[in-house]
This record gives C-alpha cells, structure tokens and sequence, in this order.
C-alpha cells in the first residue's frame, strides 16, 4: 500500500452538529455486491438534502460511516473476509507499533498504529486495482469508471460530480507534477484515489483521526473461534 500524508478534513465539534444526522440500518451480511463482478467496487450513496447531501461510501457493498449501526460495516468488512488474513507489526524508530493487516479475499490492507494493549487507531484501508480474479478484475472503480480512466476524468463521473462538485477536495503530487493520490472528503474519513504511472492502483478510506468511535475493539476483532498469530 502507498503510503499518504493525507489526513480527513472531517468537520468537527460545532461544524460537524450542524451537518445533517443520517442513521443507517445494520448492514446487510456477506452484501451481494461484494461478489458482483459487475458491480463497482465503490459506491457512493447521497442521503438526506440534495442542496447539502450526506456522502456515504461502499466498499464491496460494507458502508464506512461512524454514525448508528452502520459502523459494525467496518466489523462484517473485515470478519466476513478473513481467509487468508495476515498481519504485520514493526516498531519504528520513535517506538510507535505499526500494524499492516493483509485481506487477500478483496485485495485490501489495513494500516492503523497500536498506541497501547488496548487501544489502536486506524489510519487507512486501501483495496487494490485491479480487485483479485475472483471479485472481478475488471470491475468498475466507481458507476462505470474503469481501472484505466485518467486522474482528472474521475471527478466528472456522475456520482462524483453531485457529491464533490467535479473537483478533488485534496491531491499529493509527484515530483514530476503528476497526481499519486486524490481525495474526496465524506463525514467520517477521506474517499481516495491512487495512482502509478497514471493509472489507477487503488481506492482508499483513510479514517478521521478525530473520530474515536473507529476506534471500538470489536471493529477490529477477529472472527469467533479465530486465533490470529502474534
């Protein structure tokens, strides 16, 4: 996974109250999309007004939104695709523990830091592009958005278009100018892009650091009955 120095322009505190409250039903078990090969692999629900809508997004179908029920999509997201998990921890120079946490069955991997036994923060999730052969390689990203359409056409896509306005909310360069990654802010986290070479190699939620409901242990527990190695 590319590394981003990205971080959610969420609203906090009093800007966040007076946005709209939109509370979502329990997500659905094992969505049938995830094995839709013809399904995108990003869905962007808009809910509530349309002059100020809520943007919800889809990953293979398991919706990353904080508020209500919702957030136990994070929870089916992982649980419900865990064969062949693996995880890695190193410690970097300052102490800090990383954890890279890998999810062959949607080509997703997890980056977040353990500050202590009992609390982890996460940092991002980013799913490959193209998916694994068997979720569909040649699914669409987002609507009908291939994995070959150029960085500046993906903000005009339809559903991108209502919900950001045709324009990336932020970008990281390369030292060539060119674009490696762009973002599109919704309430709980940052939507990305990445790229390589102009192409696209994954798409991205990179969570608020203030919202600490993310950061609930059953989130980022593993399946009943599972042992995960240390």
């Amino acid at each position: 996974m590319s590394s981003s120095k990205a971080s959610s322009t969420a609203p906090e505190g009093e800007e966040r109250e007076r946005l709209q409250v939109i509370s979502l039903d329990l997500p659905k078990t094992n969505p049938p999309e995830r094995d839709d090969t013809k399904a995108p692999l990003l869905r962007l629900d808009l809910l509530g007004e349309k002059s100020q809508p809520v943007v919800v997004p889809y990953f293979y179908g398991y919706p990353l939104y904080a508020e209500g029920s919702a957030v136990q999509g994070l929870r089916m997201f992982r649980q419900e695709n865990w064969e062949g998990y693996s995880k890695e921890e190193r410690a970097d120079a300052d102490g800090v523990v990383h954890r890279i946490e890998s999810f062959p069955v949607l080509g997703c991997v997890f980056e977040g830091v353990q500050e202590d036994e009992s609390t982890y923060v996460p940092l991002s999730v980013e799913c490959s592009v193209p998916p694994p052969k068997a979720r569909g390689a040649q699914r669409p990203l987002v609507g009908a958005l291939s994995a070959k359409t150029k960085a500046e056409a993906i903000p005009t896509e339809e559903t991108l278009s209502k919900a950001f306005l045709g324009e990336w909310h932020a970008t990281k360069e390369a030292p060539d100018g060119a674009i490696d990654a762009g973002y599109f802010n919704t309430p709980f986290g940052l939507v990305g892009f990445n790229f390589k070479k102009g192409k696209v190699s994954g798409v991205s939620f990179v969570f608020d650091p203030a919202e600490r409901r993310w950061r609930k242990p059953e989130l980022w527990m593993a399946p009943l009955g599972t042992t995960v190695a240390r």
